[in-house]
């Protein structure tokens, strides 16, 4: 795949990405305001549950599959595909048997004895098998690079749970209903696109010959899924200690609303980058293997840091907007954990290039240690802190990711960073971000001024990149 074809990819999943988002603004009033705090928090607590189990299930093997497939023979590609989507199914289906035994204890260490809460840990199981067999069909359009295909699935499961959620919510379901109908709605979508996928394949003799090799390659890179979901997830089990599932419920939402904001233009960014990249290095292609890593880096942060400058300047009266004035109170958190993960996708490229040299250990080790300082500081802060303390401790966590995975990659890959216009973008998000608090200072707090400060701000940034000449505006009209 061309350069251009690649960045053609972006825009697509760019523009759809923002269309998706869109049914967060419809959404989240409604469920914030329906559930409340306390109930928030529980499907909270239910996310986490399924997320804890993902690694284990796929012991590293999604990455195998980005590194090895792409490139290669179709018939071949498919049947290594096949053998390695029977082996995940078959394991993640027994897996979750066994956590279907395990209910009381899942629950009282995620709900704290609360026997009220026992029903929701098989929704949580459920989830766990729908999320996987929707990132299997979503593996397959990424090593094909089929950005159309990506969206498709995207907008089917975006709109099925828009469509099941409401519902729910307008005939005043309660949680564990609204819970179960969006799970409900996943796990269509998802029969429906894998099997659309297997049946384009054909009866084809799956090649279970990889899952070797795979694993190989995997499992070094379990601990850093554990890793992650201990960074992810362990400050909703210490907030569950030291405060309620009220603030549970506030950290919850602008958690979520800072992940969704950066996935907005992250996803679109990142997901085709390992199987571009990777087929450009197998291919011996430096040159292009740079471009890629050069263009799309200085894109995603010329899109995020101006999003984490407006949303400590602005982030109050936009959350108070889109829910109520308790929730509000975390736009600072969600700013915090969109730094956080802007350190965290930063980081991947330089785990992807150490995988091209069989490096992909020390990206294990980077995030290791990114979780230990998590736990350190989850302990250090949150009895204290609070929901404050647990969002700077992931900020600090990825932060240190960042840093150990640039110093231990230096040796290996092949990505060489360009300072100057990172620098440029930081400094005119900065100047942004100032300028908009300061226009908020001394003007209304409506969301109708709230709507203009953010206008005003998108301007300032723009005309400073023009300026600097980090943007050109010849290059974007060719």
């Amino acid at each position: 795949m061309s350069s251009q074809q690649f960045f053609k990819n972006i825009t697509l999943l760019g523009a759809v990405e923002l269309l998706l988002r869109l049914k967060s603004l419809v959404l989240m009033p409604l469920m914030t305001r329906w559930i409340g705090t306390v109930n928030y928090g529980v499907w909270s607590q239910t996310a986490v549950l399924s997320a804890t189990f993902v690694p284990l299930i796929l012991l590293g093997s999604e990455s195998a599959v980005m590194r090895f497939l792409p490139g290669l023979p179709a018939a071949t590609q498919a049947r290594q595909f096949l053998g390695w989507v029977c082996s995940v199914v078959g394991f993640a289906a027994a897996v979750c048997g066994l956590l279907l035994l395990a209910t009381h204890p899942l629950s009282t260490f995620f709900f704290r004895d609360d026997s009220a809460l026992l029903r929701f840990i098989p929704l949580a199981v459920i989830s766990l098998f729908v999320t996987l067999l929707l990132n299997l069909s979503r593996s397959w359009y990424r090593i094909h690079q089929r950005a159309l295909g990506y969206s498709l699935l995207n907008i089917a499961q975006s709109l099925a749970n828009f469509v099941a959620i409401l519902a729910a919510v307008l005939r005043r379901c309660d949680t564990y209903q609204i819970v179960a109908v969006s799970i409900a709605a996943d796990a269509l979508v998802a029969v429906v696109f894998l099997s659309a996928i297997l049946r384009q394949l054909g009866w084809l003799r799956p090649d279970f010959t990889i899952l070797r090799p795979f694993l190989r390659f995997g499992l070094p890179l379990v601990p850093a899924g554990y890793a992650m979901w201990g960074i992810n997830s362990m400050d909703r089990l210490f907030l569950a200690r030291y405060t309620d599932l009220s603030q549970i419920g506030i950290y919850s939402f602008a958690y979520t609303m800072g992940y969704t904001l950066f996935q907005s233009f992250a996803t679109p960014i990142w997901s085709m980058f390992p199987s571009a990249a990777a087929a450009a290095y197998q291919s011996d292609d430096r040159a292009r293997v740079q471009l890629l890593f050069e263009r799309s880096l200085l894109l995603l942060l010329g899109l995020a840091l101006p999003a984490i400058a407006g949303l400590f300047a602005l982030g109050r009266p936009i959350f108070a907007a889109l829910s109520t004035p308790e929730f509000a109170s975390g736009a600072p958190w969600a700013a915090l954990v969109m730094a956080g993960y802007l350190c965290h996708i930063w980081a991947s490229y330089y785990e992807v290039a150490l995988s091209w040299v069989h490096r992909q250990y020390l990206g294990t080790v980077a995030i290791g240690a990114a979780c230990g300082m998590n736990l350190l500081l989850n302990v250090l802060l949150i009895p204290r802190y609070g929901p404050l303390g647990a969002a700077a401790a992931t900020a600090a966590a990825f932060a240190v990711q960042l840093l150990l995975v640039w110093l231990l990659a230096r040796h290996y890959q092949p990505l060489v960073l360009r300072r100057g216009p990172i620098f440029k973008v930081a400094l005119a998000a900065a100047a942004m971000g100032i300028a908009v608090s300061a226009l908020r200072a001394i003007g209304p707090s409506t969301l109708s001024w709230t709507m203009a400060w953010i206008v005003a701000g998108a301007l300032i940034y723009g005309l400073l990149l023009v300026c600097w000449r980090v943007v050109d505006l010849r290059a974007i009209k060719r």
